[in-house]
């Protein structure tokens, strides 16, 4: 079965590629075939159809479409027409402003909210609108990597691997991703002033369209800001879920560690019990020494040690040891 779902994703994707015109088609097929195969059970495909990322796109597309009609893309086209010198650095300057948006923001809406004014740029300026759609999509699937939350992929791997946001950034003392993303867009310059060379038209400032209606725009700003809240609060639990984890991880090894220590305190008992050591003792030839076999140490002088006996024996040792060195001494003094 897993086969045969891999070989129809394949084929989903070539036929996506291939017809354009039946991309629905070739998608409602492909889920027709799963169920028919029982690939995906008739009762998991509620649960199975990502909702919240079609509810996200079709709610966007809603407000995409409001802006569009509020001649809010006309007006930034307008003001970007104004402030550049020719086409192919307005271009740039488009990429480059949606590789920006799109570091903190879901690629899709970032293509959806920036796609309307590169269209009405196009069609003001007469020129095709392949190039600025084309450099708009690249620039903003770049930067999708560069942080956390620029791309679903990058929350599913981060997520993962128990990435924060911060790691995009530094990464165990080293640079993170963000900045090797940023390096890849800084050689995408050149590359679009390669590109687009023959973009060589002059841009001349023109009345600003009036906008309609300002709402459609705060809606747009506000499903960006909802979809940065929302994915903030998915870090977080994330988060969250991994710092459980942890600590629920760091109580079971406590509970090992102690039932280890009990079972080492309950060997050590028995290993040096007294009777034990006793009657090891005596099998091993050993007895305990008499009192004339016990010597004491005195370490407490600067340059001499004194040895004791114990007991009636170390008095006696003593008294011999003392009449020795008189006897020795009167030898010496008559001599």
């Amino acid at each position: 079965m897993k086969t045969i779902a891999l070989l129809t994703f394949i084929a989903v994707y070539a036929l996506l590629l291939l017809l354009p015109k039946y991309r629905a088609v070739s998608a409602l097929s492909a889920a027709a075939l799963f169920l028919l195969l029982r690939i995906v059970p008739l009762g998991d495909v509620a649960g199975t159809v990502d909702w919240n990322v079609l509810m996200m796109l079709a709610g966007t597309m809603g407000t995409v479409d409001l802006f569009i009609r509020s001649n809010m893309p006309n007006r930034l086209s307008d003001r970007l027409v104004a402030v550049l010198p020719s086409v192919k650095w307005l271009i740039i300057a488009l990429a480059l402003f949606a590789g920006l948006v799109s570091a903190f923001v879901d690629n899709v809406a970032t293509v959806l909210m920036l796609a309307p004014v590169g269209l009405a740029i196009s069609k003001k300026l007469n020129i095709s609108p392949v190039q600025p759609i084309l450099a708009i999509a690249v620039s903003s699937n770049l930067q999708g990597a560069a942080t956390l939350v620029g791309d679903t992929t990058s929350i599913l791997l981060g997520g993962h691997m128990g990435l924060d946001f911060m790691d995009f950034f530094a990464y165990r003392g080293r640079p993170g991703l963000f900045w090797v993303v940023q390096a890849g867009a800084l050689m995408t310059v050149p590359v679009m002033l390669f590109l687009f060379r023959k973009e060589k038209g002059k841009l001349y400032g023109a009345a600003l369209t009036p906008v309609t209606d300002y709402l459609p725009t705060c809606l747009l700003l506000g499903t960006v800001l909802v979809v940065g809240m929302v994915i903030a609060l998915m870090l977080c639990y994330v988060k969250l879920t991994g710092i459980s984890d942890n600590v629920s991880s760091i109580k079971r090894e406590i509970s090992a560690l102690e039932e280890e220590h009990v079972a080492l305190l309950t060997t050590y008992e028995r290993t040096f019990d007294l009777a034990t050591v006793k009657a090891a003792a005596e099998a091993a030839g050993m007895s305990k020494p008499s009192s004339g076999q016990i010597q004491y140490i005195d370490l407490s002088g600067a340059d001499s040690v004194e040895v004791y006996a114990a007991g009636g024996a170390a008095a006696l040792n003593g008294f011999t040891e003392k009449a020795e060195s008189l006897w020795a001494y009167v030898l010496e003094y008559f001599r």
